[in-house]
């Protein structure tokens, strides 16, 4: 299957099984396939695709599905940090309702508007409850240096960075936050 056809499969649910492939489902395909870099790659086989690649390209396809959600569980897996940051800002820029699951707490941080840490409330038996969502609201507030000992067991601190002001977590291993 090339490429471009396995992306056009994002299309099915929005159109009539006669009306696939004209000029409009093409630009939609290919303006998806631009977002994630992957244009000139419409008519390459996806079995050539790298693993990086081949996690845009699912991507893409959920672009040109044009869904007012969309849900990505770890969308940011086996991407290098390039791709990391592009994808995060690919997505952010369309104006569906996004819904991630991520554990890059950093980037977390500073790719969203809301946050939920999902966990076991303090002091609960994580062996017999299900996890449950234990904090929720901006990123600032979720990702707290005492939340995340708490949650997380290591230390932390947001910083903003030096030319942007645009915040970033330092994490180390021990749980106390130290002090400058």
């Amino acid at each position: 299957m090339l490429l471009g056809e396995m992306v056009a499969l994002g299309r099915v649910p929005r159109t009539r099984p006669w009306s696939r492939g004209g000029p409009e489902e093409r630009r939609i395909v290919l303006a998806a396939l631009d977002a994630v870099g992957l244009a000139d790659h419409v008519d390459a086989p996806c079995v050539e695709l790298s693993g990086g690649e081949k996690r845009r390209a699912v991507l893409a396809r959920g672009l040109a599905q044009q869904c007012p959600v969309m849900l990505l569980d770890e969308p940011t897996n086996h991407l290098d940090v390039a791709w990391q940051l592009r994808l995060l800002e690919t997505v952010a820029a369309q104006s569906q309702t996004l819904v991630v699951t991520i554990h890059d707490l950093d980037l977390a941080l500073r790719s969203f508007d809301r946050l939920a840490v999902v966990g076991w409330p303090e002091g609960s038996d994580s062996r017999h409850e299900p996890a449950t969502i234990v904090a929720q609201g901006t990123p600032a507030e979720v990702l707290g240096a005492d939340r995340i000992r708490t949650h997380f067991g290591i230390g932390s601190v947001q910083v903003p960075h030096p030319y942007n002001d645009q915040p970033h977590l330092l994490i180390h291993p021990r749980e106390e936050t130290p002090t400058p």
